[in-house]
């Protein structure tokens, strides 16, 4: 995993796996974004950006600045 892209879990985001659970479940079940959204309680938004990307969800950047230079540059300069 890159230096950056460490696990931390970001602020009002799914906190426990067996939410996330829930949630595939239901989608698996055929419930749309929105009845997912009321069983779980949780933002339409929040169902909608964990299945799309359910892989990556909860990581957070570390907000750092890319450098002009890569980093082989960076190190012989």
């Amino acid at each position: 995993m890159d230096q950056c892209r460490k696990r931390k879990i970001t602020s009002g985001s799914l906190s426990a796996d067996i939410e996330k659970g829930r949630i595939l479940a239901f989608s698996d079940a055929g419930l749309n974004r929105t009845e997912i959204a009321k069983k779980t309680s949780r933002s339409r938004t929040v169902v909608t950006n964990f299945l799309r990307a359910s892989g990556e969800y909860g990581i957070k950047g570390c907000g750092e600045r890319p450098t002009k230079l890569g980093k082989l540059e960076k190190k012989e300069g």
